[in-house]
């Protein structure tokens, strides 16, 4: 949806904003808004998409697929904070890198192509990507999870975030900002 449909993630957002401002073409305000503005956004969008089309729907209530969210909700909980960060780091460095080889792409084929590989490892390693965990964690909370709000927030969320931030920003914006800015070829 991000490198087709135009939609707005804030993980991708990381990258794509740090680097449009090293070029100058937005501001470091630019940069916080849209970050706050797709962060807020996609917390309500999973919300929504987990209470109302996953658990009210039923989809997700019926074994087997209550007890495996159950268990990938609880698993995601289990690490250190710094793990979780880490985990993070790698998570938005893929789905960044995915981002960038999707709009390389020039029809709908290679964008999928682009996009798959690197998410589909993420995914396989098991890295937390904050805005995936802003379904999944609560989308088990909705099912009668013994996880809190706090506990998602504090033990998963925060430390996703952070390791996201600097995952695409650090890893992917800045890398790539330097090697393609105009500005500092002048």
């Amino acid at each position: 949806m991000v490198s087709v449909a135009g939609a707005d993630l804030f993980t991708s957002d990381c990258a794509g904003m740090t680097l449009s401002t090293m070029q100058r073409k937005t501001t470091l305000f630019d940069l916080v808004k849209v970050w706050v503005l797709a962060y807020a956004f996609n917390f309500v969008g999973t919300q929504l998409v987990a209470y109302f089309m996953a658990h009210q729907t039923g989809i997700i209530s019926a074994a087997p697929y209550n007890d495996y969210l159950a268990a990938l909700a609880n698993g995601k909980l289990s690490h250190s904070w710094s793990t979780v960060f880490l985990k993070g780091i790698g998570a938005n460095a893929l789905v960044c890198l995915g981002t960038w080889m999707g709009y390389a792409g020039k029809d709908i084929v290679g964008k999928a192509l682009g996009i798959w590989i690197p998410v589909m490892i993420f995914v396989t390693l098991g890295y937390e990507h904050s805005i995936a965990n802003m379904f999944f964690i609560p989308a088990a909370m909705y099912n009668g999870a013994d996880i809190s709000w706090l506990q998602f927030v504090n033990d998963n969320l925060i430390p996703a975030t952070l390791g996201n931030i600097v995952g695409g920003a650090a890893f992917v914006g800045l890398i790539y900002g330097y090697i393609y800015n105009p500005v500092r070829s002048k």
